[in-house]
């Protein structure tokens, strides 16, 4: 039994190193940035018949917001390796911080769902979507 043990952990070593060199020779291909025709797919293909007004897409081009034509929805996605994931809204559930570096972060009470950064100009953007209540601000 003590004999199997090193053999054991010397294999482990060498199938840790064998990954690492294919990784190494055959590193995985950057996801280009997502497009607005691939969210203006994917809302097709999930059977969501509302009309989208405006998409924004995100710093990292991994996620969009889109503003729905009916009246107080936003749709979010978000790139999963080949496919995405979409989560339709209330504009009311959608919270904005700003970032000291110039960007502002959208998030949703949703811990699942992770939060994203928008540019400053596309912040002035969200902010018109979204209802200021009383003491309020968005941006």
């Amino acid at each position: 039994m003590l004999v199997l043990l090193p053999m054991f952990l010397v294999n482990l070593v060498i199938i840790f190193l064998i990954a690492m060199l294919i990784r190494w020779l055959f590193p995985l291909p950057k996801d280009k940035p997502l497009q607005k025709q691939d969210f203006e797919r994917v809302l097709k293909d999930h059977d969501m018949p509302a009309q989208i007004a405006e998409i924004l897409l995100s710093v990292s081009g991994n996620e969009a917001i889109a503003r729905l034509q009916n009246k107080g929805n936003i749709a979010l996605l978000r790139r999963l390796g080949d496919s995405f994931a979409v989560r339709v809204i209330d504009e009311t559930q959608l919270k904005s911080s700003q970032q000291k570096d110039e960007t502002t972060r959208i998030s949703i009470p949703d811990f699942t769902w992770p939060d994203f950064k928008l540019n400053a100009e596309q912040a002035k953007q969200i902010a018109t979507w979204l209802p200021t209540q009383k003491g309020q601000t968005h941006a």
